[in-house]
């Protein structure tokens, strides 16, 4: 994944290189995509700074044949309106739930890093702990918009919600 607590790098480039790593991570369902080729739409929304750094980052990059692109969203009808990965800065906490709903099963990786970002539906949380970017994880979120999170990108995570029950072993 990201070193994410290299002393050199800012919070917003962790958080920038998270996002353009999660499509390594995570499977969507065919129909998310119009071609096999169609990028992969990385939207934000809220009063982040993370604009100039996703943008410098994704240039260029490509991921399982589709292109990453950058797209900066101003209105909760943008934020439901064609994107892969979605997100939803802090300064934005209170419009997830709308957000989410507006959502209503898409395939969409939602992202944010609000304190309640994943009780609100949102699907993985950037939670800093210890001057260091922690994973987050909601599986009911992730099921309910169709996404398959790796077990690598699980493997990293803090907090797994919605984990099934192991039986015997």
């Amino acid at each position: 994944m990201v070193a994410a607590n290299a002393p050199d790098v800012s919070e917003e480039q962790v958080k920038a290189a998270f996002l353009i790593n999660f499509p390594k991570y995570v499977d969507w369902p065919a129909n998310a995509f119009a071609e096999t080729n169609s990028p992969i739409v990385v939207a934000v929304f809220g009063e982040t700074s993370l604009d100039g750094d996703l943008q410098r980052m994704i240039k260029g990059k490509v991921i399982m044949g589709h292109p990453l692109v950058f797209k900066r969203v101003t209105t909760e009808e943008e934020c439901a309106s064609g994107c892969q990965i979605l997100f939803i800065d802090a300064a934005a906490a209170r419009r997830v739930p709308d957000i989410i709903n507006k959502l209503d099963g898409a395939s969409t990786l939602t992202v944010g890093d609000s304190e309640d970002f994943l009780d609100s539906g949102g699907v993985i949380k950037l939670a800093k702990r210890d001057r260091k970017i922690r994973l987050e994880v909601n599986l009911t979120a992730a099921r309910r918009a169709h996404l398959k999170l790796s077990s690598k990108l699980l493997g990293v995570a803090d907090v797994v919600l919605g984990k099934p029950q192991s039986g015997g072993g």
